[in-house]
């Protein structure tokens, strides 16, 4: 068997996985999410905009998307039922294993969930972005429809004064977003590493209840939301509301999730030594 890295191999392995999952029928529920992130966020902020008489900025939107407690719990779903069949067997793996390599394999398969997530959010972002172009501007701050908004107002559940009295709009969109990145990829991580162990289907479950619980804490507030990764993956409740403090500084989120990403991948190399195609199946020896 091949034991050697290949670029070459690693490549064939990404672009086989990447055509047929872009070509999935899954790909539907990327729909679900347009309409959901078109009801939650764009008509409340237009219905806003509209009635104030002043535009938005558009990044706003896709802040308020990436800071959303309900879109929080549905992105990540979409997201992994459109990776259900990640890593991907079929008949003819064991020979396909064989003639590129486990590591060559489960590289092309890292690069490969990389790839797919940035085309998600990017995906995520543009569809948003598209939808505001009438009513929206591109200058660096913030509109008069989030800072004058009153707290009775959608705005405010969308784009707390927690985010807007400590950022700007660009450096708020640039974190959000790489958060939100690091956070689903964790959770694709978590889904590559049960496949080895052919324990997906409890993993996803497990990684969907710890979505629910943790969003559940932090509408409450709780010290024990930190617990859950999805927490760190929300940029606002990382602020006071009004003084420029942290609650907790999202720089150590930002860590936490690389330290988590790095151990995750190491055991993924690890453990592709003796991959079985058995247990990505699912089945049990």
């Amino acid at each position: 068997m091949n034991r050697k890295i290949s670029p070459r191999q690693i490549t064939c392995v990404f672009r086989r996985e990447y055509i047929e999952w872009i070509t999935n029928p899954r790909m539907l529920m990327c729909v679900v999410l347009v309409v959901m992130v078109r009801e939650i966020v764009l008509l409340p902020m237009r219905n806003l905009s509209m009635g104030m008489g002043q535009p938005i900025n558009a990044m706003e939107s896709v802040i308020a998307v990436a800071n959303s407690g309900v879109l929080l719990l549905l992105m990540p779903l979409v997201y992994l039922v459109i990776m259900a069949d990640f890593p991907r067997v079929s008949g003819n793996t064991y020979f396909y294993l064989t003639r590129t390599g486990r590591i060559n394999w489960i590289m092309g398969q890292i690069v490969f969930q990389i790839v797919s997530l940035l085309t998600y959010l990017l995906f995520v972002i543009i569809s948003t972005l598209v939808q505001t172009v009438s009513f929206s501007f591109l200058i660096n701050g913030w509109s008069l429809v989030v800072t004058e908004s009153d707290k009775s107002s959608a705005m405010y559940d969308l784009i707390p004064m927690n985010l807007y009295n400590q950022m700007s709009p660009y450096e708020a969109f640039a974190i959000s977003y790489l958060l939100l990145f690091m956070f689903l990829l964790s959770c694709s991580l978590a889904m590559l590493l049960a496949s080895i162990y052919g324990k997906k289907t409890l993993t996803f479950w497990v990684v969907m209840i710890s979505i629910a619980v943790g969003i559940v804490f932090c509408a409450v507030k709780s010290k024990w939301m930190w617990v859950f990764p999805v927490s760190h993956s929300i940029l606002w409740i990382h602020f006071q509301n009004y003084y420029r403090k942290y609650v907790m500084s999202p720089w150590i989120s930002i860590l936490i999730f690389g330290v988590l990403l790095v151990v995750g991948y190491l055991l993924v190399m690890h453990f592709s030594k003796k991959l079985n195609v058995d247990r990505l199946r699912g089945e049990q020896e």
